[in-house]
C-alpha cells in the first residue's frame, strides 16, 4: 500500500523532495513488478540446442558461417503492424529499438520473426501445416527492440508468443507445436520419429556450407561448398529411395521435409551471389529432384516461398553492404 506523505508549512525543500523521491521509487517497482507478472514464462526446458543451430540474430553471419566477415548496418522504419501469415499476406516492416510491442490477441499464437530467416519460415511451414490461427511480428535484427530480449535473453527468432508461455529456438518450437497440436501429425509413426530427428540433425551440414558460401571472404569456388552439400544430399537420397515415398514422412510432407526446405529454397543463391556456375549434378539425385518439385506446392510451404530474386537483393546488402536495403522494395 502506498502511503502519502503530508506536507506541512514552511516547506523543507530537501525534506520535500527525499520524500517524493521515495514515493516515486515505491511506484516505479510496483510498475516494474507488474510488467515482470505479465512477461509469459520462457520455455528453458527444451533449449537443447545452440542459437547457431535453429535462430537469426542481429549477424546472420554468426548463425551461417565461421569468417568474421563484417555485415553492414541496416535501418529499418518503425511501425506496428502484424498480419496473419496463414493468408499469403506478410507484414511489410520490421519493427527496431524504440519501437512499442505490439498487443497480441488472446485467441492468437504470436511468432516473432523476420522476413527472410530460413529458421523462421521453418515455423511458419509448420504452423501453417497445422491450420493454426497465428500473426508474426517482424523484427529488426540490426537494430533490436528491446522488448525482444524480454522474449529471448540474446535477443534472437523465431520467438513463439503462446499466451502464457514463450518458446525460442526453431526446432524446439516445431517439436513444442508438434506436441501441442497432434494432428495433423508431422512424424509418420513414433518408430520413424528418432530416424527423422537423425535427419534433420544431419541436415545441420548443408545448412553450415551454404551459410559459409554467403559469407566467404576468400571468393573460393562455389562448387567447393556445393560438394560439401552433396555429400550430405546422397545419405538423402538414399533414404528417399529406402522409404520409397514422395516426400519423407509418406506421400504427404512432414516434419523433416518442413525442416530442410527453407535451405532448398535458398540452394540456389551462393552461386547467384558469387556470379559463379552452379552445376548440380541432378542425375545423381532423381528422387531429391522430384521432391523439390513436389514439396513447392505445398500448401503449407506455397504461401512462405519468397522469390530467388528477392533473396538475393536481401543477401546482397546484407552481406556485402552493395546498395540500399528497404522494407517496401522487397
Amino acid at each position: 500500500m502506498i502511503q502519502f506523505f503530508p506536507v506541512r508549512f514552511p516547506i523543507n525543500y530537501a525534506t520535500l523532495r527525499n520524500r517524493y523521491m521515495t514515493l516515486h521509487n515505491i511506484l516505479c517497482k510496483n510498475v516494474k513488478t507488474q510488467r515482470a507478472l505479465r512477461t509469459p514464462k520462457v520455455d528453458i526446458s527444451r533449449k537443447r540446442r545452440t542459437p547457431a543451430d535453429t535462430s537469426c540474430g542481429s549477424l546472420l553471419a554468426q548463425r551461417w558461417r565461421d569468417s568474421d566477415a563484417e555485415v553492414p548496418d541496416i535501418q529499418h522504419p518503425l511501425v506496428t503492424q502484424t498480419t496473419c501469415f496463414s493468408t499469403g499476406i506478410m507484414p511489410t516492416k520490421h519493427l527496431g529499438s524504440g519501437s512499442e510491442q505490439p498487443a497480441k490477441q488472446a485467441d492468437k499464437l504470436r511468432l516473432y520473426g523476420m522476413r527472410f530467416c530460413p529458421y523462421v519460415q521453418r515455423i511458419r511451414i509448420v504452423l501453417n501445416a497445422k491450420g493454426l490461427d497465428y500473426d508474426e511480428v517482424f523484427v529488426d535484427l540490426k537494430d533490436k527492440p528491446e522488448w525482444l530480449f524480454k522474449m529471448h535473453p540474446k535477443g534472437l527468432v523465431p520467438v513463439l508468443d503462446t499466451g502464457d508461455k514463450i518458446v525460442i529456438e526453431s526446432l524446439d518450437i516445431a517439436d513444442f507445436l508438434e506436441e501441442k497440436y497432434p494432428q495433423p501429425a508431422l512424424y509418420p509413426n513414433s518408430e520413424r520419429k528418432a530416424e527423422d530427428k537423425a535427419l534433420i540433425e544431419k541436415f545441420g551440414k548443408v545448412t553450415g556450407a551454404i551459410g559459409r558460401a554467403f559469407y566467404d571472404k576468400e571468393n573460393k569456388p562455389v562448387q567447393e561448398f556445393l560438394n560439401e552439400v552433396t555429400d550430405v544430399l546422397a545419405d538423402f537420397e538414399v533414404e528417399l529411395n529406402k522409404r520409397g515415398t514422395t516426400f519423407f514422412s509418406g506421400e504427404k510432407p512432414g516434419m523433416v521435409d518442413y525442416m530442410i526446405w527453407p535451405w532448398t529454397e535458398r540452394s540456389k543463391l551462393p552461386a547467384l551471389l558469387k556470379e559463379q556456375e552452379f552445376n548440380f549434378p541432378k542425375e545423381k539425385f532423381p528422387k531429391l529432384v522430384a521432391w523439390r518439385q513436389a514439396i513447392q506446392e505445398d500448401a503449407a510451404v506455397k504461401p512462405t516461398v519468397i522469390e530467388a530474386d528477392k533473396h538475393l537483393r536481401f543477401i546482397k546488402v546484407y552481406v556485402t553492404g552493395k546498395g540500399e536495403y528497404l522494407d517496401d522494395e522487397f
